[in-house]
C-alpha cells in the first residue's frame, strides 16, 4: 500500500532530523513510527491518561518553539483582587 502525507515543513524537518540520527531514510523512519503506533497495546496507548497528554503537549510546544532563544516576556500588571462578596445585607 502506498500512503501520501501532506506534512507541514516543521513536521518534515523533525522527521528528517530523527531519521538521520538513526541512520534511516525519512520513509523508513516514518514507517517505523507508524508500525510502532499501530502495534502498541491499547493499555500503553491510553490517551485518556492526563499525564500522557501533558507530556505530549510539553513535547509539542518544545518542538514548535525550539528555534526561538532568550525570549523576555513583559510582566502583566494586574489590579488587586476584589473582596469576596458576602451576600448579606
Amino acid at each position: 500500500m502506498t500512503l501520501t502525507l501532506n506534512l507541514t515543513p516543521e513536521i518534515e524537518q523533525c522527521l528528517r532530523q530523527k531519521a538521520a540520527e538513526l541512520g534511516l531514510s525519512i520513509e523508513d523512519y516514518t514507517l517505523k513510527l507508524l508500525a510502532d503506533l499501530v502495534f502498541k497495546s491499547e493499555k500503553s496507548l491510553n490517551l485518556s491518561d492526563s499525564r500522557l497528554k501533558a507530556c505530549d503537549l510539553v513535547t509539542a510546544l518544545d518542538q514548535r518553539f525550539s528555534h526561538i532563544d532568550n525570549i523576555e516576556l513583559p510582566e502583566i500588571s494586574r489590579d488587586a483582587m476584589r473582596d469576596i462578596p458576602t451576600f448579606t445585607e
